[in-house]
């Protein structure tokens, strides 16, 4: 019985091992679409490394270790003493198609000079990342890009790389109405897209819930924005709409940007060139004192930290101040004191320390106690703190823990992580289906986990840019 258990192991594993040595080249359809776009370039030194049996061992070409089907293609950097690509026909091939598999497609960085994005593109409908930035692509972008409904991110950014100090670039828009379909995406860069035609980028934008990174700089949007009547920008968290012309919207009376990660990039000497009366925004600046109109901020529940700057007490307009839930530390500044037509005001629950202004105005406020509350640091009136009390409590020290729990532990964390692994692999060995289903939810893991990492990486080139 004993034998016969063995026998049956051994030629599971044989079969298992011949499986995958039969899954170990890419398939052959993939291959020959792959060389069948090589083939298509005018110039033969292109790609000149696409050569084997073994597509996945190409250059730029990357598969999936569970079904050796072609996931990832980077195609960049491809100019070769400072020419143009060119394709014969005119035309990209588009025997890529036959990649259908595929989830990245990197054509950044080369020179395509002035070719239109490929329309065959919006038929590769299982890419999530799409890179097409520094390309120098012409033309109208299609709307077929907007078939990419799992398409996680997007970067057509300052396509044309001879003209990167332009005003304009060479390719263009009239309708984003197809972006609207894109609903997963997280990232979106349009930086030097022309979409001076374009009237209602706002409300298409606003159909992205999903979207954390937007960059619309050198786009020359219109100067009258029609804005939504509710944003559903949530998950926001990079906003680029630098050399918008934002500057004539004199009539601008109400900003509300509450509730959301926005990171805006602000130059120190700004001043707005509009008149806001009421703003929810996510973070304080200091140079918010040339709001000389705004009657109601709202700052609350958010993360906003850092101390009270003075030039609160230069809006002298201001009627309504909520800040509470938030990690404002620092003393209250005596400047709050001026602010004559204030009716209402919340600093609860931050760190705030020190005494509390006083002021005619500040005297007038409802339900004063509570304008403070979560503040243990703050003291005097109206507070029952008194500050000529420092109330210091020594930290009490950690207590030791004994040896032999210590052994006890780390024995019980050792026996356990072997248990656990030899089970894992037990089960990976005998349960194939258990073992797909794990591989496939790395493959999902791993597409968070770069998602992320791009994001980030575009968020930190973006604050130097």
């Amino acid at each position: 019985m004993i034998q016969t258990t063995w026998c049956l192991v051994f030629l599971s594993l044989s079969t298992q091992s011949t499986s995958t040595a039969a899954a170990g080249r890419c398939a052959p359809h993939e291959r020959d679409a792959l060389l069948a776009f090589r083939a298509s370039f005018t110039d033969g030194k292109y790609l000149s490394s696409w050569r084997g049996e073994d597509c996945c061992q190409w250059n730029g070409v990357h598969c999936s270790n569970l079904t050796r089907r072609v996931v990832e293609l980077r195609i960049r950097s491809l100019r070769v003493a400072n020419s143009s690509i060119g394709f014969r026909g005119g035309q990209m091939n588009s025997s890529l198609l036959g990649l259908q598999h595929l989830r990245s497609l990197d054509l950044s960085y080369n020179d395509f000079n002035g070719m239109p994005v490929p329309e065959f593109i919006g038929g590769l409908t299982n890419l999530r990342y799409l890179y097409l930035s520094y390309s120098n692509f012409g033309g109208r972008v299609p709307p077929q890009l907007g078939n990419l409904s799992r398409l996680l991110y997007l970067d057509l950014g300052f396509s044309n790389v001879n003209t990167y100090y332009a005003s304009v670039s060479d390719i263009h828009s009239d309708d984003l109405t197809w972006l609207s379909r894109l609903t997963k995406l997280h990232y979106l860069d349009l930086t030097k897209v022309n979409l001076s035609t374009v009237v209602d980028w706002a409300h298409v934008v606003n159909k992205l819930p999903s979207l954390v990174t937007l960059k619309m700089r050198l786009c020359r949007l219109q100067n009258s924005i029609p804005l939504p009547v509710h944003i559903n920008l949530t998950s926001l968290q990079y906003l680029d709409l630098g050399e918008a012309h934002l500057g004539k919207l004199a009539n601008l009376d109400y900003l509300d940007l509450s509730d959301n990660s926005l990171t805006v990039l602000v130059q120190e000497r700004w001043v707005p060139p509009f008149k806001v009366t009421k703003a929810a925004l996510r973070a304080y600046s200091r140079r918010i004192g040339k709001l000389a109109a705004l009657k109601n901020l709202n700052l609350s529940w958010n993360h906003v930290s850092g101390v009270m700057p003075d030039s609160v007490g230069k809006l002298h307009s201001l009627e309504s101040l909520d800040l509470s839930q938030n990690q404002l530390s620092g003393e209250i500044p005596a400047s709050l004191s001026d602010l004559t037509s204030l009716a209402h005001l919340n600093l609860s629950y931050n760190c705030l320390t020190g005494k509390i202004p006083s002021g005619n105005q500040l005297q007038t406020l409802n339900d004063q106690a509570s304008i403070y509350i979560g503040n243990p640091g703050l003291c005097g009136p109206p507070l029952t703190n008194s500050c000529s009390k420092v109330n210091l409590t020594p930290s009490a020290p950690l207590e030791s823990r004994e040896f032999s729990d210590s052994v006890s532990f780390f024995l019980a964390m050792c026996c356990g992580y072997v248990v656990g692994l030899w089970t894992v692999f037990c089960l990976y060995l005998f349960k194939k289906d258990w073992r797909v289903v794990s591989l496939s939810f790395s493959d999902l893991l791993y597409d968070w986990i770069y998602v992320q990492v791009a994001l980030s990486w575009a968020y930190l080139r973006g604050k130097h840019e």
